[in-house]
């Protein structure tokens, strides 16, 4: 009777393991989904910075194609050219405005690929930290399997021992009833 009561408690505290684990797992479907709508979240952003940066790109080789059409036109000789002073003025701020928009250009193209780059990062994380949660997830599973076939194990070893006892029970019950009529 006590390997019974032991036997029962054992399967007792199996069911709670097995409960624990039931609700880890289901936590961890959630995050699992959670992630995935970050990952469809994560992979939109990037498809958006790529299509920027192709953006960029096309203006920036527009202006290089612009630039090697008009030919090696030195920023020296635009200002040789000029035939007054305020002339002179003028080409120095057309200069500085060309230049600013050639660096604003680069710039920007710069920052594209920096937002490509980002956006991959997070993605790349979002989808590495959805991975550790199907592994985890993986191992409450088999964990909780490893539970159940230990609980069964248990509830075997108290149906046998309760079919023992039953047995032992109608033996002692023969004999008594043998002794009963001697």
């Amino acid at each position: 009777a006590q390997d019974e009561a032991k036997a029962v408690d054992q399967k007792v505290l199996l069911e709670q393991k097995i409960d624990v684990l039931d609700q880890q797992i289901q936590l961890s479907q959630q995050t699992i989904q959670a992630l995935d709508e970050q990952i469809g979240e994560k992979q939109t952003e990037l498809t958006r910075a790529q299509e920027a940066e192709a953006a960029q790109r096309e203006r920036y080789e527009e202006r290089v194609r612009a630039m090697e059409e008009r030919g090696k036109v030195s920023y020296l000789s635009v200002l040789f050219r000029a035939s007054s002073f305020s002339d002179l003025l003028d080409r120095v701020s057309m200069i500085g405005e060309i230049m600013a928009y050639d660096n604003q250009v680069l710039e920007e193209m710069a920052e594209a690929c920096r937002a490509v780059a980002q956006a991959k990062a997070a993605l790349e994380e979002s989808q590495s930290q959805q991975q550790e949660v199907l592994d985890q997830q993986r191992d409450q599973q088999a964990q909780r399997q490893a539970e159940l076939a230990q609980a069964e194990t248990v509830l075997a070893q108290i149906q046998s021992q309760t079919n023992r006892y039953g047995q032992d029970l109608a033996a002692l019950e023969s004999t008594e009833d043998q002794v009963a009529q001697e």
